[in-house]
């Protein structure tokens, strides 16, 4: 990881001018102006799996294709003498220079230190209880709460709802279990499981499953059929949980479904991509 912050770093060494001026005019020298968009951005954006990814308030956040060509067009537009040569080939050649220069190793993947929650602000370390209010950029987390941690809040309406729920101590343990586990933003260890509420309905499973969607803020709603479609299970990247409802239990379950919640890799597809 410190490898990749070194190398977007090295951006920010002096550069030559893009912009050439020939017998014939003014020539732009592609690569070099890829460079300079890079070191513009100062490190703090890459390019993973054919997507931009720019960090921002402490955060790794997906950058649209237009607004990195947009970055690119208004680059050469602010030179006068580079106006004969902006064109949207010019651009889009740019564009895809950009992203080698910016690619990151196939190693890589955001999230290493699972256990270190991102909050708007700081970071919460679980393995020693450790709050530093501040971010760091070289932990590449894409994931973060869109709230402030504050180790002396309560909760008195929760609590009041799990007890109205009449379970045994044991599954109200499991179910606050459950839900700190949907914190750490990837399969940890050997806690590869899923959660399915069976019941009638007025029970309490949909107010406790909107309630950890709205803690979590990052999650998917794809019904099971759907997480195998190649297009759809894309969806599923930089998630918390997926959480549907109605489920049709009388299929049978896919093979592929156990791999999704042991956290194995998965094959998917963006369009256009």
């Amino acid at each position: 990881m410190i490898d990749l912050a070194m190398e977007t770093e090295e951006c920010k060494l002096p550069l030559e001018d893009w912009l050439l001026e020939t017998d014939r005019g003014f020539k732009v020298n592609k690569a070099l102006l890829a460079a300079h968009v890079a070191s513009d951005e100062g490190g703090n954006l890459i390019c993973v799996c054919q997507t931009f990814w720019k960090y921002s308030c402490g955060v790794w956040k997906r950058e649209e294709d237009a607004q990195i060509k947009s970055r690119i067009h208004r680059k050469i537009a602010i030179r006068e003498e580079a106006l004969g040569c902006l064109t949207s080939a010019l651009v889009e050649d740019v564009y895809k220079q950009l992203g080698l220069i910016l690619l990151a190793p196939p190693e890589f993947h955001f999230n290493r230190e699972p256990l270190i929650l991102n909050f708007t602000n700081g970071t919460l370390d679980l393995d020693g209880g450790l709050f530093a209010e501040i971010h760091r950029r070289e932990l590449y987390q894409n994931i973060q709460f869109p709230y402030d941690f504050n180790r002396d809040a309560h909760c008195p309406n929760w609590d009041l709802f799990l007890e109205s729920l009449e379970f045994d101590p044991d599954t109200l343990s499991r179910l606050q279990e459950w839900a700190g586990y949907c914190l750490l933003p990837i399969v940890y260890g050997n806690l590869q499981k899923s959660l399915f509420f069976i019941g009638e309905g007025a029970n309490g499973k949909s107010v406790f499953l909107e309630t950890l969607a709205a803690v979590l803020d990052n999650v998917s709603h794809l019904e099971l059929s759907e997480l195998f479609d190649r297009f759809k299970i894309a969806e599923l990247e930089g998630k918390l949980a997926n959480i549907c409802t109605d489920v049709e239990t009388s299929k049978v379950m896919d093979a592929r479904f156990k791999k999704i919640v042991a956290g194995e890799p998965q094959s998917a597809e963006r369009k256009f991509k």
